[in-house]
């Protein structure tokens, strides 16, 4: 969506979402409805059809983060689901993780990701032991 929308290109429907990444239509339309209730996305009418998507606002104020974030809204009943003592450390600790996050290089804008021309410097790899 938002390689489209940089390019000025005609905005994805869900069908060729779904081709281009293989992933099936229920499933890009599941990630699409978090997108856009995340106010990351939304819906636009082009040449008289619905189902076509762009971003919502200025790519340079979508961070990987609050992508993540939208997609990751079971979290909460992941969690809720663990029946020991242990849920409150878990739920403090990947709240302190999430922070450490939001002010991480790592922590790119959409533009940052699609535009070489914006792209920031990341540490290298670590070798996988």
């Amino acid at each position: 969506c938002a390689r489209a929308f940089y390019d000025g290109s005609p905005p994805p429907s869900v069908y060729s979402l779904s081709k281009h990444t293989n992933v099936p239509v229920i499933t890009v339309k599941h990630i699409l409805n978090q997108l856009i209730e995340a106010g990351l996305l939304i819906e636009v009418n082009w040449q008289g059809n619905t189902e076509f998507y762009q971003p919502s606002r200025d790519m340079k104020k979508i961070t990987l983060k609050s992508v993540c974030n939208a997609l990751d809204n079971s979290r909460q009943e992941r969690y809720s689901m663990i029946f020991d003592n242990d849920v409150e450390h878990y739920e403090q600790a990947l709240e302190a993780m999430d922070k450490q996050l939001e002010t991480s290089p790592v922590n790119q804008t959409i533009d940052q990701l699609i535009l070489p021309s914006e792209r920031v410097a990341l540490p290298p790899r670590q070798e996988k032991e």
